[in-house]
C-alpha cells in the first residue's frame, strides 16, 4: 500500500509539472525558447555554476551542520557533505519532500540520533529557508517605501524574531533526554545558541547565492529586471517553488516567473531564464551529489559498524569504488613506465604498504620480476591477496624484516603520507637496497589532498603531505640521488625516483 501511495504521489507531481509546461508552451513558441538558450552568455552561465557549486558544497553543508549542532549532534563538515549530498539524487526523486526521511534514517543508523531529532533538523532547515526568503522580501518592500525606514524596520523585525526564537529554545523544549549509550555520551540534547545563530548566517549565505543566480542567469539571456522587483519577487518565487508542488518545483518555478514578469519582457526569454535557473540551482547540485552517492551508500549500509572498521571500509573501496580503482591502475602504470627506463626486467622488488597486492601483481606481470614481495601491517588486507605468485608479509616500513641489500627496487606508493617517521621509512628502504638500487615514491599532491578532504571525497587520514620539493629534500637527506621528479594523472600525483648512492 505504501509503495502504491508513493507511486501515485510521484505520478501526480509528474502530471502537475507536465501540465504547467503544456500550458506554457501553448503560449510560448518552443523554437523561440531554444533560440534564446542558444544565445546565452556562456561566461555568465559558468559563473552561475560556480556560485551554485559553492552554495551546494559549502553554504548548504555548513547550514546543515550547525542545525544538527543545535539539536545536540556534533559532526564534521565532511560527514555532513557525504550524507547530505550523497542522498540528494535519491531525495529529488521522491515527492512531498519525503526523501528527507532518508537523512533522518541515516542519522539514526550512523550517529544514533533519534528519528524525531533528525526530522526536527529537516523542518528547521525549511523553516530557516522560508524565514530568510520572507525577510529578504520584507526588506525589499520597506526599501521601496524609503531606504532609511526600510533598513530600520527590517533590522528591528529580525532582532525581535531572534530574541523570540532564543527565548523559546532556551525554555528547554528541545532538552529531551535520550537513551544511554549514544555517540554523544548520553545526557541531554541541550540548546546550542551558537548552532542556531550560525545556522541563520549560513542559511542567509545560501539563499543569497541562489538568488544571485536568478539575476545572473536572467542577465545571461538578456532579461534585465529592476532591482526592486528582483529583491521582492525572486525570494517569493524561490519560497513557492520549495513547497511540494511538481517535481522539485520544476514547472512551478518557470510558471511563476512567466506570470509575474510577463508585462514588458519576452515570454520566451523569461521561460529560458527559468529553465536555466532550474538547471543551475536544482539539477546541477543533483549531479554533484552523484559523486557522493557511493560513500553515502557505504556509510548507510554499514552504519556505525563500518565506521568502526576502517580497514574493511578501505578494502571495500578498493574493490568497488570506480575512482579508487582508476587511481590504483593509473599509479601502477606510471610506476611500470618509470621502472622500464631503469631496465627493470628480472629485478627483485619490494612493495611497502602492499595492501591486497593488486599493484604488486600488476608490476610482476608487466615487468617479469624475478621476485615480488610486499609488506603490509593489516592482516585483513594481506588475507585479501589472491595471487599466490606474490608474497605479502606482515611488517612495517619503519622496521623491515629483511637483510641489508636484498632488493633491486623498493616501491612506496601512497604510503609515505601515513608513516609516523618518514626518515626512518627511507632509512630502511635504503638499507634493504643493493648499491645502485632504485626507490620509487608516489604521493598525492598536497593541494589536491586538502581539496579532496574539504569536499568530503576522502577522510583526513594523512599525517603529512609531500610535494616534489619535500620529496626531493627527504630523499636526498636519506642517502638517495634524485633521478626523476614529476607529476602525473588528472589528480596530480607526485612521483620521485631515486637511486641509492
Amino acid at each position: 500500500m505504501k509503495i502504491r501511495n508513493k507511486t501515485l504521489k510521484f505520478l501526480v507531481f509528474l502530471f502537475v509539472t507536465a501540465l504547467i509546461f503544456f500550458v506554457l508552451f501553448r503560449r510560448i513558441d518552443f523554437k523561440e525558447v531554444l533560440i534564446v538558450l542558444s544565445q546565452t552568455d556562456v561566461k555568465l552561465f559558468f559563473l552561475a555554476l560556480v556560485i551554485s557549486a559553492f552554495a551546494c558544497l559549502v553554504a548548504a553543508v555548513e547550514k546543515y551542520k550547525w542545525v544538527l549542532r543545535f539539536f545536540g549532534l556534533s559532526v564534521s563538515s565532511r560527514e555532513v557533505r557525504i550524507f547530505k549530498l550523497g542522498s540528494f539524487p535519491l531525495k529529488e526523486l521522491m515527492p512531498f519532500k519525503s526523501g528527507e526521511f532518508i537523512r533522518a534514517v541515516f542519522l539514526k543508523r550512523r550517529f544514533d540520533m533519534p528519528y524525531y531529532k533528525g526530522l526536527s533538523a529537516v523542518f528547521t532547515n525549511y523553516f530557516l529557508r522560508i524565514f530568510i526568503l520572507g525577510f529578504l522580501s520584507l526588506v525589499s518592500w520597506f526599501y521601496c517605501r524609503g531606504f532609511t525606514r526600510g533598513l530600520v524596520l527590517s533590522l528591528f523585525s529580525l532582532l525581535i524574531f531572534l530574541i523570540f526564537a532564543g527565548k523559546i529554545f532556551k525554555t528547554g523544549i528541545f532538552s529531551v533526554k535520550r537513551h544511554a549509550g549514544g555517540t554523544n555520551g548520553g545526557g541531554l540534547w541541550r540548546f546550542d545558541s551558537k548552532g542556531i545563530y550560525r545556522s541563520f548566517f549560513y542559511s542567509g549565505l545560501l539563499e543569497i547565492c541562489l538568488l544571485l543566480n536568478f539575476f545572473i542567469l536572467f542577465k545571461a539571456v538578456g532579461i534585465n529586471i529592476s532591482f526592486s522587483d528582483r529583491i521582492f519577487y525572486f525570494p517569493l518565487i524561490v519560497a513557492a517553488s520549495s513547497f511540494p508542488l511538481g517535481l522539485r518545483g520544476l514547472g512551478v518555478r518557470e510558471g511563476l516567473i512567466v506570470l509575474v514578469f510577463s508585462q514588458g519582457f519576452s515570454l520566451a526569454g523569461l521561460l529560458a531564464g527559468g529553465l536555466l535557473i532550474s538547471l543551475v540551482n536544482e539539477l546541477f547540485p543533483t549531479l554533484i551529489g552523484l559523486f557522493y552517492m557511493n560513500s553515502f551508500f557505504e556509510e548507510f549500509a554499514g552504519g556505525a559498524c563500518l565506521a568502526e572498521n576502517p580497514v574493511e571500509k578501505y578494502l571495500e573501496k578498493r574493490r568497488k569504488n570506480v575512482i579508487t580503482k582508476y587511481r590504483i591502475k593509473k599509479r601502477s602504470r606510471e610506476i611500470v613506465q618509470v621502472l622500464k627506463t631503469f631496465g627493470a626486467r628480472g629485478m627483485e622488488l619490494l612493495d611497502i604498504g602492499a595492501a591486497d597486492g593488486e599493484m604488486l601483481t600488476f608490476l610482476k606481470s608487466e615487468l617479469e620480476l624475478k621476485r615480488a614481495v610486499g609488506i603490509e601491517p593489516e592482516a585483513r588486507l594481506r588475507e585479501a591477496n589472491k595471487d599466490t605468485g606474490v608474497l605479502i608479509l606482515e611488517g612495517s616500513g619503519e622496521k623491515l624484516p629483511f637483510k641489508s641489500g636484498e632488493f633491486d627496487c623498493v616501491v612506496i606508493a601512497s604510503v609515505i603520507e601515513h608513516a609516523d617517521d618518514a626518515s626512518k621509512l627511507l632509512f630502511e628502504a635504503n638499507r634493504v637496497l643493493r648499491p645502485g638500487g632504485i626507490v620509487i615514491i608516489s604521493a598525492v599532491n598536497p593541494i589536491c589532498d586538502r581539496i579532496a578532504v574539504f569536499f568530503g571525497f576522502k577522510p583526513d587520514d594523512h599525517k603529512r603531505t609531500y610535494g616534489l620539493k619535500k620529496l626531493n629534500k627527504v630523499l636526498t637527506a636519506n642517502g638517495f640521488q634524485i633521478k626523476i621528479l614529476k607529476r602525473f594523472g588528472p589528480l596530480f600525483y607526485e612521483l620521485a625516483a631515486a637511486i641509492k648512492k
